[in-house]
Order: C-alpha cells, then sequence, then structure tokens
C-alpha cells in the first residue's frame, strides 16, 4: 500500500472534508507494474509515514461512515 485517499459524501454532494496521504511501503519494493500505473518511485515514498503512524488518523476520519471502496477487491487484501 503506497497511498490513502478518501473523500467525505454527504446526501450525494462532496464536501470540503479529505483525506490523503503517501505511505513508506517499509521496505517493500515496488513493482515495475505499480510504478507504470503511478509513475511513484521508491524514492519518492523512503521519507513518508508508514501506515502504523497515520492508521488513528484514518481510522478517526472513516468512523461511523458508509465506506465506498474503489477497486475493493484488489485493495481490501492489503
Amino acid at each position: 500500500m503506497i497511498e490513502i485517499g478518501a473523500v467525505e459524501i454527504i446526501g450525494r454532494n462532496k464536501t470540503k472534508k479529505s483525506f490523503q496521504t503517501y505511505l513508506n511501503p517499509e521496505g517493500k519494493l515496488i513493482s515495475e507494474g505499480a510504478k507504470s500505473i503511478t509513475n511513484i518511485t521508491d524514492e519518492q515514498l523512503k521519507d513518508k509515514p508508514k501506515f502504523k503512524d497515520i492508521a488513528d488518523e484514518f481510522i478517526e476520519f472513516v468512523s461511523g461512515a458508509e465506506l465506498i471502496i474503489h477497486n475493493a477487491e484488489f485493495d481490501v487484501g492489503f
């Protein structure tokens, strides 16, 4: 997992609240396929936070919300 992005939607309208961060993949190298899709490199992520460092903030953002996950079958595996 190299990025988390979320937006708040209420009544089918996007609010001004959002959450976005790139993540340090903690020693895992980004596959060539992922690099070609995202244009994100290992070098760009080396100084980004680890998931454990932002988990509480993200959970607070989504707390109590219904989640709609784009490409869920793929993403939930992470």
